[in-house]
């Protein structure tokens, strides 16, 4: 929804793990993958949802290749700071890690959603570049995905572009309060 984009690159991550290679290694190896959104046509949150899914289901079927070769053979023509391919990764932790209720620090992508279910209860962290976001917007970006996932699970056949990203005190302050005109 901030974007405005009808397509967009978002990273995730597959199990980079093969059974008989690295079995006994320790360590948690995953293979970075660039999921391509389609968000045209203003789907509804259930018709995003699957499309995502066929999205991720497509991409892990390839997760063999690792990421260095994928780099060697599209060889990216811009220079970015960090990952060639995306700068926003959403990750599910495995079950048992937890991660901090909001952190920052310095990473390869310029955001990283990571989300976790502990029993029922699913909560998440956003890994952040500081010379980027400051708490304060990430504070509200977290407020701003609450309420738009509060809203899907309400009514999942409203189209993404219709669900409510702000709260009625902040619609209410940037509608009225900074367009106020009045002379004080």
């Amino acid at each position: 929804r901030y974007s405005g984009q009808d397509e967009m690159i978002i990273g995730g991550a597959s199990p980079g793990r093969d059974p008989g290679e690295l079995a006994g290694a320790m360590g948690n190896f995953e293979n970075p993958l660039a999921l391509r959104m389609d968000l045209s046509a203003d789907p509804n949150f259930l018709e995003l949802q699957s499309r995502a899914g066929t999205v991720f289901l497509g991409a892990t079927a390839h997760a063999g290749l690792p990421f260095s070769e994928v780099l060697k053979e599209v060889r990216p023509g811009h220079e970015l700071r960090g990952n060639p391919f995306f700068n926003v990764v959403v990750s599910q932790l495995p079950q048992g890690v937890r991660a901090a209720e909001v952190s920052s620090g310095s990473f390869m992508e310029d955001l990283k959603f990571s989300f976790e279910v502990h029993g029922e209860q699913p909560c998440g962290a956003i890994t952040y570049a500081t010379d980027l976001f400051d708490r304060t917007t990430i504070t509200e970006m977290v407020q701003h995905l609450q309420n738009l996932l509060t809203g899907a699970c309400e009514d999942p056949a409203k189209r993404v572009s219709e669900l409510r990203i702000m709260s009625a005190n902040e619609r209410n302050r940037i509608v009225s309060g900074w367009n106020d005109t009045r002379a004080a």
